[in-house]
């Protein structure tokens, strides 16, 4: 019997205790579990396919053809992303035409050298064979690229994604 009332006892007091904020004989609060301190799941894309996909990593930019008598960057080693493009933009001669526009997909090694084939992703001109073909030789005349030490090894593999445009196109 006095077993009973001890047990009765206790299981008041821990119930009484949970109710009236949480604390544990010790005097600390439990710690319970929020929302933001439960662990990630291992492939939320694939347990909840209706979520947005992360976006790619990489570069995305546009570039307008430089005017004639622009400072140049040829011999320089480039030092920023957007340089890259300036630089591409500056040996590129595009077809005339009043609207040239092209997207190119494009990865470089630490060295400036192309990874495989530019690709390319969107072309608005009416001569479009020749505007690929005028950007493929851009590619040819100006890489190997020269970038420094530190830009070289900081986008080493990730794509840039580079939007040409020349003529009356807005950039």
């Amino acid at each position: 019997m006095f077993r009973r009332r001890a047990i009765a006892a206790a299981l008041a007091f821990f119930a009484g205790t949970a109710a009236a904020g949480a604390v544990t004989p010790y005097g600390f609060e439990r710690h319970l579990r929020h929302r933001n301190h439960e662990p990630r799941l291992p492939h939320p894309e694939i347990l909840r396919p209706d979520d947005e996909p992360p976006l790619s990593s990489g570069f995305v930019m546009t570039i307008a053809k430089p005017a004639q008598g622009a400072a140049s960057l040829a011999g320089v080693d480039l030092n920023l992303p957007r340089d890259v493009a300036q630089r591409l933009a500056e040996c590129w001669n595009p077809p005339a035409g009043d609207d040239n526009e092209i997207t190119v997909r494009v990865q470089f090694s630490r060295d400036g050298k192309v990874i495989g084939q530019p690709r390319v992703t969107y072309v608005k001109s009416t001569a479009r064979d020749a505007l690929v073909d005028s950007l493929r030789a851009a590619f040819a005349d100006c890489a190997p690229l020269r970038f420094t030490p530190s830009l070289g090894a900081a986008i080493a593999g990730y794509p840039f994604a580079i939007r040409f445009v020349a003529g009356g196109a807005k950039p």
